[in-house]
């Protein structure tokens, strides 16, 4: 049961992405944003901040070779 809310905080952040992806217009120009999210969880990824940052971290980064650097 331990990795089930660690796999739901990775959907969301997948869902917040694509969410925060979706073009809009703003006063009549087309904006696009983009975002690069790093999810990491306790015990599974470590205890102490300095260990739980740099993981999320390197899943940041890993999601935006995955997706393409924007």
């Amino acid at each position: 049961l331990m990795g089930a809310p660690c796999a739901e905080a990775r959907r969301l952040a997948g869902k917040l992405r694509e969410s925060i992806e979706i073009p809009c217009e703003v006063e009549g120009a087309t904006v696009r944003m983009s975002a690069s999210l790093g999810v990491a969880c306790v015990p599974e990824d470590g205890r102490d901040p300095v260990t739980l940052l740099r993981h999320a971290d390197a899943r940041m980064y890993a999601e935006k070779r995955r997706h393409g650097s924007r």
